[in-house]
């Protein structure tokens, strides 16, 4: 079963910019999110420019109505085809079983159905480009890719290959072998696929280093931003005394971070400031968190209907981060709001900041970012500074007209590459 959804082309847009097959191996709103919320800004920008966009989209639950009907209003055709469940035994059996290729591939990427609608739409043809969300999606894509003439590009929002061993690490240690085979795996695989593609896009500069020593014939930086107009009501609120952090708890990194928080961060934090609080919120939170730290000064929130909310009442934004990749949007939309940013190097990652100047931290120990979110806690007026010129670092350079700007000249490139070589 498979949803399409199409609307007719307005005289204002017909004719203009390219046709582009758009996949992804999720559905981008709601955005609740950072890859969704990447998707979804970048989507909405480049249609306005007069790209006729189709989306092509897996999705572990299927949208709503109103959901599909928000993104028909402005791309050309979605079309959602309903991903097989990560713990079927189908997928987790294909996953083990496979040789050449990660788990997150498997259960992210392999779905015939998926390939037919792929293929069927690419050998329709009249396209452009294919525009592809993410390396690990690409295995049902290869064969039709491998056929046609169309250029085609991957984001990739992550080095996939170095979050493999973080996702493993909070298995039962008997199990932690498989991050092993499966690192070698996902190293095999960006390779293979990084080389295929006619570009891939980074969100930094980092990320395009490590894709170019992978093998990327062409790259571009294209890098994660914030509809400033949104959070421009946000301010920070001192007086509440309380950390916030945000994010899916499905990407191991934020939970890894929020477990750091809990077990050794906020004791220590406690010890100066024991009025401090700290509101976790996100989505696919587990559960069994909230009784493995039952302080009560742990507001464990949850899923929030939008990430202003998440921001409400909040002194400061907490992100004690230790891998990852990319630039983190919890973090722009932290700056975007106001709220002073305390964080690790990776927090701010791919980001121009200067710590003491638009974030506070810059170190990776515990005790540094405690002591760093003490600070900020005890000075208001620290706190408002850095976080009025967070705002402004944001604005400046995190928009996503600029960034769909960018995209497009990719788009633009590989367009005229294929037509010199037809």
């Amino acid at each position: 079963m498979s949803l399409s959804f199409e609307r007719r082309r307005t005289e204002a847009t017909a004719g203009r910019g390219r046709r582009v097959l758009w996949t992804s191996p999720y559905f981008p709103w709601p955005a609740n999110n950072g890859g969704m919320t990447r998707q979804y800004g970048l989507l909405r920008s480049l249609a306005a420019l007069g790209h006729r966009i189709t989306l092509l989209a897996l999705a572990r639950e299927m949208p709503t109505q109103a959901a599909i009907d928000h993104l028909a209003g402005f791309l050309e055709q979605v079309i959602v085809v309903p991903r097989r469940a990560r713990t079927s035994a189908a997928t987790l059996l294909a996953a083990m079983a496979s040789l050449d290729r990660p788990a997150v591939a498997t259960v992210n990427g392999c779905n015939a159905d998926y390939a037919r609608h792929f293929a069927r739409l690419l050998a329709a043809g009249g396209w452009d480009l294919v525009q592809v969300e993410h390396s690990y999606s690409v295995e049902p894509l290869q064969a039709a890719l491998a056929a046609a003439r169309t250029p085609w590009l991957i984001t990739e929002h992550n080095v996939e290959s170095r979050l493999v061993s973080l996702q493993y690490a909070q298995l039962p240690a008997p199990l932690r072998v498989l991050a092993r085979l499966d690192r070698l795996r996902a190293e095999r695989w960006e390779r293979q696929v990084l080389r295929r593609a006619d570009c891939i896009v980074a969100v930094t500069p980092q990320d395009e280093a490590a894709f170019i020593a992978l093998g990327a014939r062409r790259t571009a930086v294209v890098p994660n931003c914030v509809d400033t107009a949104t959070f421009a009501v946000g301010r920070p609120v001192a007086a509440e005394r309380r950390l916030v952090f945000l994010g899916n708890y499905n990407y191991a990194p934020n939970r890894d971070a929020v477990m750091w928080l809990a077990e050794t961060i906020m004791p220590l934090i406690w010890r100066a400031e024991p009025g401090a609080r700290l509101r976790l919120c996100g989505s696919s939170m587990p559960v069994a968190w909230a009784a493995r730290w039952p302080d009560p000064r742990l507001e464990w929130v949850g899923y929030t209907p939008s990430v202003l909310s998440a921001h409400a009442e909040a002194s400061a934004f907490i992100a004690p981060l230790r891998a990852g990749g990319g630039s983190k949007l919890k973090v722009l939309e932290a700056m975007a709001s106001g709220l002073p940013v305390i964080g690790t190097p990776q927090a701010v990652s791919g980001l121009e900041v200067s710590a003491g100047e638009n974030f506070v931290g810059g170190t990776e120990g515990a005790e540094d970012i405690a002591a760093a979110a003490v600070k900020v806690l005890r000075d208001p007026a620290l706190a408002a500074r850095i976080g009025e010129q967070g705002r402004r670092y944001v604005a400046r350079h995190h928009n996503w007209s600029a960034a769909a700007a960018i995209l497009e000249a990719q788009w633009e490139r590989l367009s005229a590459s294929a037509v010199m070589h037809a």
